[in-house]
């Protein structure tokens, strides 16, 4: 087994590359097609971070319902009341289904997001206000 470390400075671009290689022969091996891989990847990462932040997003309910209507993910009562069971449920969608979606979708999907999410606001600004701007496009 090869053993990738990088140390102060090691080549940093060389284990992305590895990492990428070995999971693409993962892809092989379980039939799952991921045409961009690197993409998808760099869109689950910041997926993840965005909606675990609970300084950004703080009840679960607004979590779910930013999901349902962006992403078009359906969720249970119980669902809705665990941020970990809405986000591992949102994955697992984005896998089950990543060969209907396009990676370029949700990534202008998720920039949306974080782009409205990261400017200068009004106080005076309502959940549901920045839930029009954001699906309007």
């Amino acid at each position: 087994i090869k053993r990738i470390f990088v140390k102060n400075g090691g080549n940093k671009m060389k284990m992305k590359e590895d990492f990428l290689e070995v999971s693409e022969k993962l892809n092989l091996k379980t039939n799952l097609k991921i045409k961009e891989l690197e993409d998808f990847i760099f869109f689950l990462g910041i997926f993840q971070n965005f909606f675990s932040n609970k300084k950004l997003l703080k009840k679960n309910s607004e979590v779910a319902e930013l999901l349902e209507k962006i992403f078009e993910i359906k969720f249970t009562k119980s669902d809705k009341k665990s941020r970990p069971l809405l986000l591992g449920k949102s994955i697992k969608y984005f896998y089950s289904n990543i060969e209907e979606l396009y990676i370029n979708n949700l990534l202008n999907k998720m920039y949306r997001i974080l782009y409205l999410q990261s400017e200068e606001r009004e106080e005076e600004e309502t959940w549901e206000s920045f839930l029009e701007e954001l699906i309007k496009e």
